[in-house]
């Protein structure tokens, strides 16, 4: 037995030997130096550093240190392998990362050990879930461990579609650049735990595309310590072979495809980062390496600073005496805000205002916030532009702001039933200068109250026999996938309501109606053939949790409908939180019908009949479209998602569903 373990140990060693990596610390190293890292990925879950992969590929090849530190194990996430979930889904998500950094080539993982607790794309809900203050605490010990010369982390920017979590991972990333420098920010660990400030060399976001500082070539072929597993190729393929390891998220299934689709070799992009710190004094227009500069550089003294001019932005102007522009949602303004208690207000022009506007209403708030940067009060005049159609309650106003302050001044619009669900121009004019502002225009409609409560039966006749038209939702209202034709996936909805609450029943065209979801596996429910209700009790909310988001399956495989609330204030499958919602399903020669009746009391509506008339209700319909009729049972099908707020990110963003007034 003995002669049999010291066998597997050897063989064991010897495959570590064989395993590419940097150079490994000599025998006898002390802690730091065996620890010291050039390159450090900062993520939210498993599967976040395929966004760099390719350049995490490279700079291990070239025999730097990578390391990547994941605030979460990814365990609130899909899983199309298995019909693990929670911790369970954890530890199977660890095991796929581990697989996929062997790959890259990187040395070091570790986890912030924080919860994957729900899709949001609220970061303040995120760091209030996580406890922002301690979650940065275990970062920062780390990257005094590590010593990183580069931070490479997610962008912290909240446009749709950006997953909260995301969010914080980059706002923890950046603020850690300063915090792991201060030795007055955690010196607890200094005093407890052995470990001295770091000063951090630069920092980069990955940047999606959009105009970076730099963009790092992924074509070169491994030609260093990645060589030997690698031979011949790019470290774009490493990087895609390496990501393909996330098997429980599809990433298997998604390279495969690309492959099988291209006849020629699929072309290795760059990855794009934004230089957003630096300790050393570089020239971001001329950066061709993340490395460039350090070699040599000194990191205190005149030649240094802390902040650099991004390629792409313009230096900020300097500020006019007085400034105006429109006041965007909750999340801009925050975001804002980051930017400039973190020092990079240069970043500000990356994300222009937005606020949410609603088709056919009257009454549209336009706030514009004006800004003195005089020591004198100042007065004057502003006025509005808008898109040809839409109404102004008045063209200009006066303000008032005093010395060194702001003042809001409002407008009301109304904006035409048929005006287009997009982004459209507001202009702010004050005097010869002007501000371009974003308003976001989601759909509205009106809900009739019913003479008598409905059946929860599936019937469309019903509706119809009452008059209550149909609300269409078309294949070029999708926001994540295609739909080819109104056959492939399309659907209508009617609704109305009763003094008990809010009956919906949603008439859905769908070619590949899927049923491989467990009775014991009634969870995820854009993993398969599903529809989604969403319903906000005081919009536009900023995040999910005061919401209602219904998950329903037609049919689950022993053919029932079954349900559950998913990230919002009280998630769970209806029968485990005891809901009283009523379902009814049916399958039909297009596709399928789900019906539901909700409570009052389950959306967060009063129940007083003479205060229901005149609410308003942030409303939403998203449609699940699967791609594979055979699928396994629990497999992650998910083709398209349609809605009738079809906004990016939309399951996540209560400001960008449509509304509904009860009539």
């Amino acid at each position: 037995m003995k002669r049999h373990f010291c066998v597997r140990s050897a063989l064991a060693f010897i495959l570590f030997l064989a395993a590419p990596h940097a150079a490994l610390p000599r025998a006898g190293t002390p802690n730091l130096e065996m620890l010291k890292t050039d390159l450090l990925a900062v993520t939210a879950h498993p599967d976040d550093e395929s966004m760099m992969a390719a350049t995490m590929a490279r700079y291990a090849d070239e025999g730097k240190v990578v390391a990547l530190v994941t605030c979460t194990r990814g365990e609130g996430g899909g899983n199309g392998t298995g019909k693990e979930g929670g911790a369970a889904l954890g530890i199977v998500r660890e095991a796929e990362l581990r697989k996929c950094l062997g790959i890259l080539g990187v040395r070091y993982l570790y986890f912030l050990n924080q919860p994957d607790w729900a899709y949001t794309e609220s970061v303040q809900a995120t760091l209030s879930q996580w406890g922002h203050e301690e979650t940065l605490r275990r970062l920062v010990r780390l990257v005094r461990l590590l010593r990183p010369e580069v931070i490479c982390t997610m962008d912290p920017a909240p446009v749709g579609g950006q997953h909260g979590h995301h969010q914080a991972a980059g706002r923890l990333a950046t603020e850690a650049f300063e915090a792991a420098a201060d030795p007055n920010r955690f010196p607890e660990l200094q005093r407890d735990e052995g470990i001295s400030p770091w000063r951090v060399r630069k920092l980069y976001w990955t940047s999606f595309g959009q105009t970076g500082t730099m963009r790092i070539a992924t074509d070169g072929l491994a030609g260093g310590t990645l060589a030997s597993a690698h031979p011949g190729k790019r470290h774009a393929d490493i990087g895609w072979e390496a990501a393909r390891q996330h098997r429980s998220q599809g990433f298997d299934k998604f390279f495969a495809s690309l492959a099988g689709a291209s006849k020629v070799q699929v072309p290795a992009r760059p990855n794009s980062f934004v230089l957003v710190k630096s300790r050393i004094l570089i020239n971001p227009l001329s950066e061709k390496d993340l490395f460039d500069g350090i070699a040599g550089a000194r990191l205190d003294g005149p030649d240094t600073q802390h902040d650099v001019l991004a390629a792409g932005l313009a230096a900020a102007p300097a500020a006019a005496p007085v400034t105006a522009q429109l006041r965007p949602r909750d999340n801009v303004r925050n975001y804002r805000a980051w930017l400039q208690a973190n020092g990079i207000e240069r970043l500000l022009t990356r994300l222009p205002a937005h606020i949410s506007v609603v088709q056919g209403r009257a009454d549209n708030l336009l706030e514009v916030e004006v800004a003195n940067h005089t020591p004198q009060p100042q007065t004057g005049k502003l006025s509005l532009r808008v898109p040809a159609g839409w109404t102004l309650d008045r063209p200009e106003e006066t303000y008032a702001v005093p010395a060194n302050s702001t003042a809001i001044v409002s407008f009301r619009c109304a904006i035409p039933a048929d005006a287009a669900v997009k982004s459209h121009d507001l202009i702010v004019q004050l005097g010869n200068a002007t501000d371009t502002g974003k308003l976001d225009v989601v759909p509205a409609l009106t809900i009739a109250r019913l003479m008598s409560a409905l059946p929860v039966d599936g019937s469309i006749q019903k509706w119809e026999t009452l008059g209550i038209a149909a609300v269409p939702i078309r294949p070029a209202s999708g926001f994540q996938g295609r739909v080819a034709s109104p056959q492939e996936c399309s659907g209508r909805f009617f609704t109305g309501y009763d003094d008990e609450g809010l009956q919906i029943l949603v008439d859905v065209t769908d070619d590949t109606v899927v049923r491989n979801i467990a009775p014991d596996d009634i969870k995820a429910h854009w993993r398969s053939t599903s529809v989604e209700i969403c319903l906000d009790p005081a919009p536009p909310g900023e995040n999910t949790f005061s919401t209602l988001k219904l998950g329903i399956f037609p049919q689950d495989t022993t053919g029932t409908v079954r349900a559950a609330r998913d990230a919002d204030g009280r998630p769970g499958p209806l029968e485990q939180i005891k809901s009283r919602i009523r379902l009814a399903s049916r399958l039909t020669p297009a596709g399928y019908v789900v019906e539901a009746h909700i409570p009052w009391p389950e959306i967060g509506l009063s129940v007083d009949r003479s205060a229901l008339a005149g609410s308003r209700l942030g409303f939403n319909v998203i449609l699940y479209h699967a791609g594979k009729k055979n699928a396994r049972i629990g497999e992650d099908v998910g083709k398209s998602r349609l809605a009738w707020s079809f906004w990016p990110g939309a399951p996540g963003r209560p400001e960008v569903w449509g509304q509904a007034v009860l009539r």
